[in-house]
């Protein structure tokens, strides 16, 4: 019999008895190698052949105008979207299961959405509001308690659904809502595009300096104020804005006052995510804040895009083409609005003025994993040609 020689890990004896007051112990056969890796073939086939394969695709949401990025909102499981339509109408939601569901009571457009799908923002011209599927409308009143006051309007949504914020006179004022619709008004001219998880850090664009920056507001509860912090300095121009914050707060998205695409983080401040395009911006991010998308623009074209520290900037044709979507078949897209928790849902907009769409997107897989069927095929190769190479050997022996 073969034993192993307990007296040390690494000594073999073959029949041959260990020393008094060692332990004997049976040694494992050895499997030959060819037959381990066909198991371990057998093995991933079985589980990989019994696993549906999930196809992506590109559904074209035309209840929905497509006239603005911003205002456009998907759910955190991805299964429901908001976008911008038309102000003579009931405002409209769509679901993966449901398609489009109208809600009577009131006119004009939802324009944001909370994490768990359930609540909503939006109004027209004249009005602002929240429904709850549960709860149905309730008033966002502006400073002055007026619901009816031009260019107020709610944009964002906590997790719960519980604090909203957005802006009133057009830009003039961002507002915050709590619970129970009371507005409190936030530091600064500005306007607040986005919110973190549980509602304590708001990002958007602010006053600094006679221009508008990008700017974070984070509720202090010592002082029970809310604080403005300047993610962008430079005072060239006008334009900055951020527009996305991770659901922990300390990530958060946008474009320059120079028009490109930003990352800001609590750790490492502003980094410019400048690829020599001529214009760029992050609308939406991912939970976690590792993947945004939005669009860059080469030579007047725009082109939806996904960004990540790993790879860049890829466009949403890329990664449609790589899910197994014919890139003949898949619209323009001009710009990624909203992404869902993983990144595998997003809502995107194709086409441009009375031409553009609204589209929802299952990519197949989160954004963080690799395409299913390329890995699988490839590790299976990488299997067959190892067995191959032990079974050549065996045979030379």
């Amino acid at each position: 019999m073969r034993i192993i020689c307990a007296r040390d890990e690494n000594a073999i004896c073959v029949n041959d008895p260990c020393p008094p007051g060692k332990t004997a112990i049976p040694a494992a056969v050895p499997v030959p190698a060819n037959r381990a890796i066909a198991a371990l073939a057998g093995l991933f086939l079985a589980v990989f052949l019994t696993t549906p394969l999930q196809a992506a695709q590109a559904v074209l949401l035309d209840q929905f105008t497509g006239s603005g990025s911003l205002g456009t909102a998907i759910s955190y499981d991805g299964q429901t979207v908001v976008a911008p339509g038309s102000a003579l109408t009931p405002p409209t939601y769509w679901t993966s299961t449901q398609g489009f569901v109208e809600v009577p009571g009131r006119l004009g457009s939802f324009s944001g959405i909370s994490g768990h799908g359930s609540t909503m923002v939006g109004g027209r011209v004249n009005d602002s509001y929240r429904y709850s599927i549960v709860d149905g409308f309730s008033d966002l009143p502006d400073l002055n308690g007026s619901v009816t006051s031009s260019g107020l309007g709610a944009i964002a949504l906590s997790d719960d659904g519980a604090t909203a914020a957005g802006t009133q006179d057009g830009g003039a004022k961002a507002l915050v809502w709590d619970a129970s619709g009371d507005p409190t008004g936030l530091p600064s001219i500005g306007r607040a595009w986005d919110l973190s998880g549980d509602g304590s850090v708001i990002v958007g664009t602010g006053r600094v300096g006679g221009k508008n920056q990008a700017v974070s507001w984070v509720w202090n509860g010592a002082t029970e104020t809310w604080q403005m912090t300047a993610l962008t300095t430079d005072l060239c121009c006008t334009t900055g804005a951020a527009y996305a914050v991770s659901q922990d707060g300390e990530t958060v998205f946008g474009a320059t006052p120079q028009s490109h695409a930003f990352r800001w983080t609590l750790e490492d401040g502003l980094q410019v995510l400048d690829a020599g395009f001529n214009s760029s911006v992050i609308y939406a991010t991912t939970a976690d804040g590792v993947f945004a998308g939005g669009m860059f623009n080469v030579g007047g074209v725009s082109t939806a895009a996904i960004w990540d520290e790993g790879h860049g900037w890829r466009t949403l044709a890329s990664l449609l083409i790589a899910a197994g979507i014919d890139e003949n078949s898949s619209p323009a897209f001009r710009d990624v609005a909203a992404l869902s928790a993983d990144g595998r849902y997003l809502a995107a907009t194709a086409g441009s003025g009375t031409g553009s769409a609204v589209y929802w997107v299952d990519l197949g897989a989160p954004l963080a994993t690799v395409p299913l069927p390329a890995a699988a095929w490839l590790f299976l190769s990488g299997l067959v040609g190892l067995a191959g190479l032990v079974r050549r050997k065996e045979v030379r022996a």
